[in-house]
C-alpha cells in the first residue's frame, strides 16, 4: 500500500468525521422522529382515556340518579 501524502491522509480523517457527524445527525433525526410518534401515540391514549372518563361519568351519575329515586319510595 503506498504512502499517502499528508493531504490525502487529512481528506480520508475529513471524510471519516464527516461521515461520524452525519451518521449522528441521521441518529438525532431519528430519535426526533421517534418521539413525535410516541407524543402522538400518548395523545391518542389521552383521547380515548378521557371519552372512556366522560363515558363511566355518565353511567356513575345515571345510576346515583336511580339509587336517589329507589331510596326516595
Amino acid at each position: 500500500m503506498p504512502t499517502l501524502s499528508p493531504l490525502e491522509q487529512a481528506r480520508q480523517r475529513l471524510d471519516r468525521a464527516v461521515a461520524r457527524l452525519e451518521a449522528s445527525v441521521d441518529h438525532v433525526a431519528g430519535g426526533d422522529r421517534g418521539v413525535s410518534d410516541a407524543l402522538e401515540a400518548v395523545r391518542v391514549e389521552n383521547a380515548a382515556l378521557k371519552e372512556a372518563a366522560a363515558t363511566a361519568a355518565k353511567r356513575l351519575d345515571a345510576a346515583i340518579d336511580r339509587l336517589r329515586t329507589a331510596l326516595d319510595d
